[in-house]
């Protein structure tokens, strides 16, 4: 079993925790939970897609179309400063013009979106860190033990990692072995977020008020 098979296998955990702590969850992070059971859902749509090898990107695109929106309102609720959250809303106003225009260029939303992604991803590395920052001098409780630091890290995490990835293949990296080495760093990096997104929501579960 190759990395991203691995990769794909983890979206399983925070689904996981979602069912037995839906409940309990913070309505923050009830929506989350909710795109993590949409991310495991597309990516059975897609495993079957491609296993009868019909494209997959249309799907992907609108999966990352709807994470866009989820993870921007997120990042917008978490960051504690008002004027940045300003900033948050012009950033996902920039990336979906991003979108639209790698829609609009690359014929259709059967083609991937690697220039939307790569804005996208900055953004939202960035503003996780931002939240890091604002969390840590705000939190009532251990920042291991506070849901929303926990998914800040995920968030950065991944995101930071796909960047460099995105990057590489915009700029058609080469040769082949590392490329697919950096393809496998990224889908390692995806399960460990994973793993991290499992916990925050579990943590989230057990403590009302983490900042």
């Amino acid at each position: 079993m190759n990395p991203s098979h691995i990769s794909a296998l983890t979206q399983v955990l925070p689904v996981v925790v979602v069912l037995f702590t839906f409940k309990k969850l913070e309505k923050n992070f009830k929506l989350f939970a909710l795109f993590c059971v949409f991310a495991l859902l597309t990516e059975v749509v897609c495993f079957f897609l491609d296993r009868y090898r019909m494209n997959v990107s249309y799907m992907q695109n609108i999966y990352t179309l709807v994470e866009m929106a989820c993870y921007f309102f997120l990042m917008h609720l978490t960051i504690g400063n008002a004027y940045i959250s300003k900033f948050v809303v012009i950033a996902f106003l920039l990336c979906l013009f991003s979108w639209l225009v790698n829609f609009y260029a690359l014929n259709g939303i059967s083609s991937a979106f690697q220039y939307a992604d790569t804005v996208y991803s900055f953004f939202i590395a960035s503003f996780a860190a931002i939240s890091l920052l604002h969390i840590a001098s705000s939190s009532m409780v251990p920042l291991l033990q506070n849901s929303y630091y926990l998914r800040s890290i995920g968030f950065m995490f991944y995101f930071t990692s796909a960047v460099i990835l995105y990057s590489l293949s915009n700029i058609n990296f080469t040769p082949t072995f590392l490329f697919t080495r950096v393809w496998d760093v990224h889908a390692f990096t995806n399960g460990i977020a994973n793993v991290i997104y499992a916990i925050s929501i579990w943590q989230n579960s057990r403590i009302e008020k983490t900042y």
